[in-house]
C-alpha cells in the first residue's frame, strides 16, 4: 500500500502534501531476502521463515519451497493493497484470507 492511499483512506478530506524522502529514509523493505528464502516456505497465503539452526527443534511447516535466488521486496510486490480494501479488512468485511495474485 502506499502512503499516500494510507492518508487518503484514513482522512479521505484532509489535503496530502508530499515533502518527499527524508535522508536515511528507506523507499523500499525487503521482507525475505535470497538468502531467507532458502529456509522459507510457502504457505499459500504467507510465507514462514523457518529456524536454520539444527539445535531448534519443531515440526517444520507444511508449504512449497522458493525456487532459488527468490525475494520479496516492495519494489518487486504484485499485490497492492488499496484504501477501500484496507477499510474492507479493518471492518471485517474482507475474508480473512487473502491469497495473492498468481494463486
Amino acid at each position: 500500500m502506499k502512503m499516500t492511499d494510507l492518508a487518503t483512506a484514513m482522512a479521505p478530506k484532509l489535503p496530502i502534501k508530499v515533502v518527499g524522502i527524508r535522508p536515511g529514509e528507506k523507499l523500499h523493505e525487503m521482507m525475505i531476502s535470497a538468502d531467507d528464502a532458502r529456509s522459507t516456505v510457502d504457505l499459500g497465503d504467507r510465507y514462514a521463515i523457518e529456524p536454520m539452526f539444527v539445535e531448534y527443534s519443531r515440526t517444520p511447516f507444511e508449504g512449497g519451497r522458493l525456487p532459488e535466488g527468490f525475494s520479496y521486496a516492495s519494489d518487486t510486490n504484485d499485490l497492492w493493497l488499496t484504501g477501500e480494501a484496507l477499510l474492507a479488512v479493518l471492518d471485517g468485511s474482507m475474508p480473512r484470507r487473502l491469497r495473492r495474485a498468481n494463486d
